[in-house]
């Protein structure tokens, strides 16, 4: 729903709610104008007020919500061309790139590998592990597997558990779980 829309509903509906209250007050209270139907009416503009308010309150926290996530993704964008363009450190600006990504998914890990000319991985640099945890892994990954999708195939891959994949050649000693 678009902003302008939300406004004329904002505007509209509660006019049609005031309108079928005065309707019904007239209809069934002109005869007898009693306490009792007073509180009836009473307590239907309360409820409508209620309901009205819990959902323009819930499109606006959404709307709020995706506004941050865009902003976010924008202030990850802009360090990042930042960083491209601030640092002579080609590993400094990669590693980087990598942190944002991981930051942008709201992943735990994040990796990128940078191919060599005949296709091999020949630099892979991580985000969410400590340096020791890195270290007990052992050898890089080369590009099988599923990563060997990506690097030779060229093609992006999405799966919901990477351990189950058929493409997927399994973890080194002391990887952490992934899925």
């Amino acid at each position: 729903m678009s902003t302008k829309n939300l406004k004329w509903i904002a505007i509209i509906l509660p006019i049609f709610f005031l309108g079928a209250v005065l309707t019904v007050r007239t209809r069934f209270g002109a005869d007898q104008s009693t306490w009792f139907v007073e509180i009836i009416l009473f307590a239907l503009i309360v409820i409508g007020i209620i309901a009205f308010s819990t959902w323009i309150f819930g499109v606006i926290g959404q709307r709020e919500h995706e506004i941050r996530a865009r902003t976010e993704q924008l202030r990850a964008l802009h360090e990042a061309a930042l960083a491209l363009t601030t640092e002579l450190n080609i590993s400094a600006v990669l590693q980087k790139v990598v942190d944002l990504a991981r930051e942008l998914a709201n992943a735990r890990y994040g990796a990128l590998g940078v191919l060599s000319e005949d296709g091999v991985i020949e630099q892979f640099i991580t985000s969410g592990l400590e340096p020791s945890e890195r270290e007990r892994m052992g050898t890089p990954p080369v590009g099988k597997g599923i990563l060997g999708i990506l690097a030779n195939e060229g093609k992006s891959v999405r799966v919901s558990d990477i351990e189950t994949h058929p493409r997927s050649s399994g973890f080194p000693p002391n990887h952490p779980s992934m899925k």
